[in-house]
């Protein structure tokens, strides 16, 4: 049997509640529901995969509708990552992000990254003492969401002037290259 692929409450609270707050209007409200996210409810423990992705699509073409799939999937790994930060276990994860810096915060990706969801996982590859190439898999929406998120960590984590780059990807599996100076 496959194990459940799910997405928790916090990473769903993070985006909607903290992240995308002032996004939030009743038809994207509407739209949600309809895909089986209700936000005028208290919010469940966890929600299936394709649930989450269905409304991450929503929401990025409701939120970003002149940008590209690339752009949006990217400005709503940000918003997702930055309303994490006001969580509970966000902010718990960025503060230990601060202290260790961004070498460390990468290696230790996965694990943080399942603190949101079940199935994403990352390789990190260490091509350079301030360069690594990021092996992910289970993405959702875009590899650019996921690269949005990985900006967004960097910046948590203090690293200066990073750049993350989208170098290949095939369905839901991407390689991510991150460059930053010490």
């Amino acid at each position: 049997m496959q194990d459940q692929q799910l997405v928790f409450d916090n990473a769903v609270e993070g985006l909607f509640f903290h992240g995308m707050k002032h996004l939030v209007t009743p038809r994207l409200k509407d739209e949600l529901r309809g895909a089986g996210l209700d936000l005028d409810k208290r919010l469940a423990p966890a929600y299936e995969r394709e649930t989450w992705k269905k409304v991450l699509q929503i929401s990025a073409r409701t939120a970003f509708p002149t940008h590209s799939l690339e752009a949006a999937a990217r400005e709503m790994g940000l918003l997702v990552a930055r309303g994490y930060e006001e969580t509970v276990v966000g902010r718990a994860i960025i503060s230990f992000a601060r202290v260790i810096g961004p070498r460390r915060t990468l290696s230790r990706l996965t694990r943080s990254l399942r603190s949101a969801n079940t199935y994403v996982a990352a390789e990190v590859v260490e091509l350079a003492p301030s360069q690594v190439e990021i092996h992910c898999r289970g993405l959702d929406l875009s590899p650019h969401f996921m690269g949005g998120i990985i900006e967004a960590a960097m910046g948590f984590c203090r690293a200066k002037s990073p750049v993350v780059t989208v170098q290949s990807s095939d369905g839901d599996n991407a390689v991510i290259r991150v460059v930053w100076k010490d």
